[in-house]
Parts: structure tokens; sequence; C-alpha cells
């Protein structure tokens, strides 16, 4: 938590590149990577827990795009992000 009594930002980039990687690997059958990061923040996420959702967007034989959404305990979007990864 940070001084707002809020998850602090570099915690929730943290946990939608950890869904993204996790879902990227789902999607392509091996393990993957994030090999870039573009994070919208909506609002404080003051409930706990914090959830992800990741959605493939696009993919091919290298890697893949997804959007990931962050909501707090108490259901709302906290933050968005367009997550590219790579599979290795």
């Amino acid at each position: 938590m940070n001084s707002l009594g809020a998850l602090q930002g570099g915690v929730a980039a943290i946990l939608v590149t950890l869904a993204a990687e996790a879902g990227g690997g789902a999607a392509l059958g091996g393990s993957c990577v994030a090999r870039d990061l573009a994070q919208n923040y909506l609002s404080l996420a003051r409930e706990s827990p914090a959830l992800t959702s990741a959605r493939v967007l696009r993919r091919d034989a290298s890697g893949a795009l997804l959007r990931v959404e962050l909501r707090d305990g108490a259901g709302r979007l906290t933050a968005v992000a367009s997550v590219g990864v790579a599979r290795v």
C-alpha cells in the first residue's frame, strides 16, 4: 500500500505483467516474457484483493498482444494495459 492507502503503482504493473505472461503462455503453449507494456491507471485500488484478467487480442508464432484489466476487491476497474509478450 502507498501513502494514500491504495495499491502502489509499481505493484500494479507487476501484477499486470504477470497476468499477461501467464495468458500469453496459455495461448501460445509455452513460456512467455513481456516485451512491452502500456498501462493506464484509472482509479486507486483501495479494496483487497486486486484481481487481473487477460484477453488475447492478437497472436502469431513468436508472441501475442494482450489486454489486461486490474480490478480492486470491490470490482472497480483500476487499470487497463496492452502488453506484448514474446515466446521464450
